[in-house]
């Protein structure tokens, strides 16, 4: 019972719309005093009725309380040594869209760098229903996120688009798996990755089609940047299919920044910094154009992708150098 303290339940009504957006904002507050890492369990249950529909945000940040100057700094310098979390937050979504329903998910992850985030999303959607949903993964050392839809009868849809952005010594996880499990259902995954010196991102997604789901249709795709030669990544897509009768697509692109694109930047007069910071932040951004974020929200995103950009311009030169010695971005496409 003490981990449900920390807990949110939702319920819409048949027929009803909730026309304005809903935010669930799950709060970390952690010392800096105790070398022990405050640990939450945040929990949402989410349970749409038939032909309802409602528009969410779900965030999650982190508060730091400080002690005084010098000892605050030992401490820091302890948890550097051993890279151990100032706060572990253990989150855990469950989702009901029923039937005609529509469910809009934005999901945000921005807690302390210092801190560890575990999430898991369960989603059941029912016949003629959508569940839609937006991921940001940017902040913490360590990220995990679990993603599981399930569509569970005819005409069942779901979209799952996420960004993870992994600054310097940061690690974002995203494993998905989305099961068609009746016929004429529907899916769409985009993931994009952006990933800093140092950085690493994971994702695996798993698209599952059983002999009952005929006249599917599904398509995933992961796209990656590498911001330096110590970059890596690791993007694993599966398909999993039993049915002779569906349409499914699936691919994992990796690059740096386009040089094609860079080229055509400077040529109307924008300097090399300037192009980066244009290009990263659209590659970036334009998965969240339909996401339920403010100004403030985006000014952050943006503000950790100028800091990359920033980075990695100062690296540009040493990468170079490293690669014509024979070093190599590290990351495995499976």
């Amino acid at each position: 019972m003490a981990r449900m303290q920390d807990s949110a339940v939702i319920c819409v009504s048949e027929g009803v719309t909730c026309s304005v957006p809903i935010q669930i904002l799950f709060l970390s507050i952690s010392s800096s005093r105790s070398l022990s890492p405050s640990i939450s369990y945040p929990s949402l249950a989410l349970a749409l009725s038939k032909d309802s529909s409602l528009t969410l945000k779900q965030s999650y940040a982190s508060l730091s309380v400080t002690p005084e100057y010098e000892e605050k700094e030992e401490i820091q310098e302890e948890r550097e040594r051993e890279r151990e979390a100032e706060s572990l937050s253990v989150g855990n979504t469950q989702v009901s869209v029923g039937i005609g329903a529509k469910l809009k998910h934005t999901f945000t992850q921005e807690i302390s760098d210092n801190s560890m985030s575990i999430d898991v999303i369960s989603a059941d959607v029912a016949a003629d229903a959508s569940y839609d949903l937006i991921s940001l993964q940017s902040g913490a050392f360590v990220s995990k996120l679990n993603v599981h839809v399930n569509l569970t009868a005819i005409g069942a849809n779901c979209s799952v688009t996420g960004v993870s952005i992994a600054k310097e010594r940061q690690s974002q996880d995203i494993h998905t798996s989305i099961q068609h499990l009746d016929r004429a259902t529907n899916s769409e995954q985009l993931q994009r990755n952006v990933v800093g010196n140092k950085g690493e991102a994971i994702f695996k997604g798993r698209i599952r089609m059983p002999p009952i789901a005929q006249k599917a249709d599904s398509s995933q795709l992961c796209r990656s940047l590498l911001l330096g030669s110590s970059a890596r990544l690791q993007a694993m897509p599966v398909l999993e299919i039993a049915a002779d009768d569906v349409s499914c697509s699936h691919g994992a692109a990796i690059a740096d920044l386009d040089e094609n694109a860079m080229f055509y930047l400077a040529s109307r007069g924008v300097d090399r910094r300037e192009a980066r910071k244009l290009l990263l932040g659209s590659f970036a951004l334009e998965l969240l154009d339909n996401a339920v974020m403010d100004k403030r929200a985006l000014s952050r995103v943006r503000h950790s992708l100028d800091a990359m950009n920033a980075s990695a311009d100062n690296k540009e030169e040493e990468g170079e150098t490293e690669r014509e010695k024979g070093g190599s971005m590290g990351y495995t496409s499976m």
